[in-house]
């Protein structure tokens, strides 16, 4: 078992992680001593991890009510949020109450949104069950529901009171889910850690296998190296943009797939190898630099398809991102192995350039 400390302050909270450490969540909960417990997940969730926190919380005789919602991002909205506000007024929940968030992203997600927004904000402990969630999601207080408009435009940030990572959950997951969170382990590695990179690269084999003692270093480093930047930059005001490293090319591939095609993984994999040959095109970094993460990348798999479409559709489709700064498409580019910057100095036809090496 490991503990790490996001430091933020009156808002900072420790990350638990462990194989089996579910079964302690009601040791770990009791502790914010809630007067009365609301567990927010989905179907498949809790056939996997429901019973084992439920009980958790009964060996602490805490009371608590579980609320299970439809799985899926299509129902991340404020229609969800509403019954649930409906629920917790039922159930009673009040401000000495605790949410806990039972689940993938999107779970993590919507619970912190109405954990955020109920009664101006009562606390939340967030319990992730796959590896994006562990390694990336659960960390940081971003909180949202999707609008018409676009994914996430309604939320906040706003932290849990405790992270609890159980890695056998991880074992549960199907390939496609495996590879999403892998996706953000490499990202991770890639712009903030040399030597975890090497670590991925030179145990590939034992990660896919999903070898325990991978799985617990995986989650443990990246959860660190996340918490260190969320630390230092806890609204993405500036050094936190780097975590969207792949997220730029990755959101135009997520459009044109009309955001069902591709999984967020699959799209910041591809988005990772175009980020780091524009960073080589751009002369930021050297060769190596890009080949090594390709090579890693692809023996990790990327989705069948993902570069087919026309180097233009895709620019354009980068150019409505949200994520542009005064009209300029802004890339996270690695310099080197471990070591990322932000750069908003690519020329229309830099993108271009790269782009028609991979797509069509």
């Amino acid at each position: 078992m490991a503990e790490i400390k996001v430091r933020l302050k009156e808002r900072s909270y420790k990350i638990h992680i462990g194989l089996g450490i579910a079964d302690k969540s009601g040791e770990i909960i009791e502790s914010f001593t809630p007067h009365k417990i609301l567990i927010i997940t989905n179907p498949l969730v809790y056939k996997i991890a429901g019973k084992r926190v439920e009980n958790s919380l009964k060996k602490k005789r805490l009371k608590f009510s579980t609320e299970i919602i439809p799985d899926g991002e299509r129902y991340k909205t404020l229609a969800t949020a509403k019954k649930l506000y409906d629920v917790m007024v039922r159930e009673k929940i009040e401000r000495d109450s605790l949410i806990i968030a039972l689940g993938g992203g999107v779970i993590g997600d919507i619970a912190g949104f109405v954990a955020a927004t109920y009664m101006r904000g009562i606390p939340f402990v967030q319990i992730p069950t796959t590896l994006l969630a562990q390694v990336d999601a659960s960390i940081g207080g971003k909180v949202a529901v999707n609008h018409s408009a676009g994914k996430n435009l309604i939320g906040a940030f706003y932290q849990p009171k405790a992270v609890i990572s159980d890695c056998e959950f991880l074992k549960t997951l199907n390939e496609k889910e495996y590879k999403n969170g892998l996706a953000e382990v490499i990202k991770t590695a890639a712009i903030l850690d040399a030597d975890f990179f090497s670590y991925i690269e030179k145990n590939l084999e034992k990660i896919m296998q999903r070898d325990e003692k991978c799985l617990f270093h995986m989650v443990k480093t990246s959860s660190y190296l996340k918490g260190k930047v969320v630390a230092e930059d806890e609204r993405e005001g500036g050094r936190r943009a780097i975590l969207n490293y792949g997220h730029t090319f990755g959101h135009g591939f997520e459009k044109l797939g009309n955001y069902r095609r591709f999984s967020h993984g699959e799209t910041v994999m591809a988005g990772m190898i175009l980020a780091v040959w524009l960073a080589l095109q751009l002369k930021v970094c050297d060769k190596e630099t890009a080949q090594r993460q390709e090579d890693l990348i692809r023996k990790v798999g990327l989705a069948k398809g993902i570069f087919d479409f026309d180097a233009r559709d895709l620019i354009e489709a980068m150019e409505r991102d949200k994520k542009k700064k005064a009209g300029k498409l802004r890339f996270i580019l690695t310099n080197k192995i471990g070591s990322a910057i932000i750069s908003d100095t690519a020329k229309r036809k830099d993108i271009l350039s790269v782009l028609k090496k991979f797509t069509k």
